[in-house]
């Protein structure tokens, strides 16, 4: 498929996902709220980066609709795929940005910037023009607990997040803000397209570069080498599979009881910020070594690809070679897909830098480890000693308390919907809307009520293990 066609697919697809079924504009556009309209403050946001979809665009007219200022700051070629009109474009360098936002918010009266991720080179500076000019920043994230969320936070998410950590707050706090509430619709679903959205942006932004010289993506990776390690992987499917139903047995026939540790991305902040290693390599060394050293001989350690890892760094072969190593390569067993769920119930622990799956395994009871900063490490919830007494005494979570930490969550950062489909999207920016206008709109809570028995994880099917001994 040539770049022209894969950009003329995509924007059809972009046009066709902005609008519902029926040719119309989403609900979100087309259902005022009264009570909204006559709302008298009027605030200014100022759009940044966001997931290369119909999201922002149907953000930015619904804002507009609701009789707020908005504009657009575009930083390459790519930005224009979902925003095509008028916008400010900035093609400095990246030093210069934050004297720029500084300027532009000022100049347009800026009281609200909203920008997905706070670790991105450019966002960072925006967010400290923002704190010397007084504009607000509202953080976007993918969603907290998955997958019917979208994380919205002031300030910073993550490491950087506002929420509480002190077992008797969350308590209090958790008393204060009531029940759970079910979403109002459990949307799932747009991730091919939005894959398709990713590659017709990165490739629009390869060929408009000379509009914008100096942009530098957020990726750690050339896009290019991305697209081909991409294709590579789809192209092993076949063998893949085969590693599977072979390797299945091999982890059942150890019989081992075993700790899991879910790989996170090189290219995730969590990592490159919230975390001591600098990289996922290291993390996976450290831990590596922490359980050849202390770990009870009968253990196994079973590791878990991201599935979004695009294999630039082979870390089936890394894992396999570190294991070989230290003298544990029949005690270390790789896993490529599975059903999390599955792992967590019958692991003994999780080992994690700071992934989200630590918020999966509190919700089944899986005793954690959090070796970075994560917005769940927290007395009572995790371990709090090193790795060396989880190997043998892994604490367990307190279950009213991650009922109350859940609760706080779902309360103060989620709101249900999400980034790539047009009825998640409409869904998502009619909550988010609600909550920058500070109209009482209350965040999405739980998934459903303790009494219902329904779980927040267990709507994935149940996959087969995919697992080897490290290669």
């Amino acid at each position: 498929m040539s770049a022209l066609s894969l950009l003329l697919g995509a924007a059809k697809g972009a046009k066709a996902a902005m609008l519902d079924d029926a040719g119309k504009a989403p609900a979100a556009e087309r259902d005022g709220d009264a009570a909204h309209r006559a709302w008298s403050r009027r605030s200014h946001f100022l759009l940044l980066q966001f997931p290369s979809t119909p999201f922002i665009a149907t953000l930015g007219r619904e804002l507009k609709r609701r009789g707020h200022g908005v504009s657009r700051i575009r930083l390459c070629m790519g930005d224009r795929l979902f925003w095509p009109g008028k916008a400010h474009d900035y093609r400095g360098t990246p030093e210069g940005f934050e004297a720029e936002m500084r300027e532009l918010i000022m100049r347009q009266s800026v009281t609200d910037v909203l920008l997905f991720g706070d670790c991105r080179l450019y966002h960072q500076s925006a967010i400290r023009a923002c704190t010397q000019t007084g504009a607000r920043v509202h953080v976007f994230e993918e969603g907290y607990l998955r997958p019917f969320w979208i994380t919205l936070e002031e300030n910073g998410t993550n490491g950087m997040s506002g929420l509480p950590r002190d077992p008797k707050k969350l308590r209090e706090l958790a008393k204060r803000l009531g029940g759970y509430q079910a979403p109002d619709e459990s949307i799932t679903g747009g991730g091919r397209r939005r894959f398709l959205y990713e590659i017709a942006t990165y490739t629009l932004s390869l060929l408009g570069n000379r509009f914008y010289p100096h942009y530098q993506f957020h990726r750690p990776y050339p896009p290019m080498a991305e697209f081909r390690s991409w294709g590579w992987k789809l192209a092993k499917r076949p063998l893949a599979a085969l590693h599977s139903r072979r390797s299945e047995a091999a982890l059942a026939a150890s019989g081992r009881p075993f700790f899991l540790l879910p790989l996170q991305l090189d290219s995730d902040y969590q990592i490159k910020v919230h975390s001591g290693f600098g990289s996922m390599q290291a993390a996976l060394r450290h831990i590596m070594q922490a359980f050849a050293a202390d770990a009870p001989p009968e253990l196994a350690l079973v590791v878990k690809r991201h599935p979004l890892d695009n294999g630039i760094v082979d870390m089936r072969r890394l894992t396999g070679a570190i294991a070989r190593e230290l003298g544990i390569a029949d005690r270390v067993f790789f896993v490529d897909g599975g059903h999390l769920p599955t792992f967590l119930k019958m692991a003994r622990g999780l080992v994690t830098v700071n992934s989200t799956t630590g918020l999966q395994a509190l919700h089944h009871d899986c005793p954690i480890i959090a070796l970075g900063n994560a917005i769940y490490d927290i007395r009572g919830l995790t371990h709090q000693g090193g790795l060396k007494s989880f190997w043998t005494d892994p604490a367990k979570p307190e279950h009213g308390l991650y009922i109350a930490y859940r609760r706080v969550v779902m309360h103060l950062t989620q709101c249900n919907g999400n980034y790539n489909t047009t009825r998640g999207i409409a869904l998502g920016v009619r909550h988010i809307v609600g909550r920058l206008e500070g109209a009482g709109a209350r965040a999405p809570a739980a998934m459903a009520a303790d009494a219902s028995g329904l779980s927040l994880i267990d709507e994935a099917p149940d996959l087969r293990v995919a697992a080897s001994p490290a290669e």
